[in-house]
């Protein structure tokens, strides 16, 4: 495992995630929408971080519990190429299992609306908030999905992105279109290493 994940892959990782700004499907050109879908109980700093760092943003989770599940309530934030906030993931969160990445023509409030479906599920009775925002159990969730579900969950989406268990420079990349799920392991573009430059530097 890389010792500075973030100076390796962090411009690797974002020329990934926005690309393409738009798509066009036999249509007029739609812009699309880049999203952090973190999951506050992975770190406190993360609810106290998004006031600070005021980007756009809203909870899966109703405003109603926000005072006693605020501090662990998933947040969908919308970030661009040189969103501080996005920064702040990749220094801090980035390999330690706070979240997705999202790309979705939708604003952030109805993609919310959307996402909101899905935090949870009944089982014998009893009803579960379900993580599918934590990069492990997504890439676990997602495979074994049947086709109406793939279809129902990626509807407004264009791709997700998750982390990998151990390996920075690899990104999970997801879309289903028609009436697939590609599932495909993406190599980051990597940083040169100091060390390695300056094995190149004339003496």
């Amino acid at each position: 495992m890389l010792d500075n994940p973030y100076e390796m892959v962090s411009d690797g990782l974002k020329s990934t995630i926005f690309t393409p700004e738009s798509i066009n499907d036999n249509g007029p050109e739609i812009t699309l929408n880049t999203y952090l879908l973190l999951n506050a109980a992975a770190s406190p700093d993360i609810a106290i971080c998004l006031e600070g760092f005021a980007p756009i943003y809203r909870s899966l989770f109703d405003v109603s519990v926000l005072d006693d599940l605020g501090h662990v309530a998933p947040y969908l934030v919308q970030v661009d190429i040189s969103s501080d906030v996005l920064d702040w993931w990749l220094a801090d969160g980035y390999m330690k299992q706070w979240g997705i990445i999202i790309c979705s023509p939708l604003s952030v409030i109805p993609l919310t609306r959307h996402l909101k479906k899905f935090t949870k599920i009944t089982n014998a009775g009893r009803t579960y908030f379900f993580r599918f925002y934590q990069p492990k159990t997504f890439n676990h969730f997602i495979p074994n999905l049947t086709q109406e579900q793939l279809a129902e969950f990626f509807s407004p989406l264009y791709a997700v992105y998750a982390e990998t268990a151990d390996e920075p420079e690899q990104l999970m990349h997801y879309v289903y279109a028609s009436n697939q799920l590609k599932i495909v392991k993406l190599a980051l573009p990597m940083a040169t290493q100091p060390e390695e430059i300056s094995k190149h530097v004339a003496i």
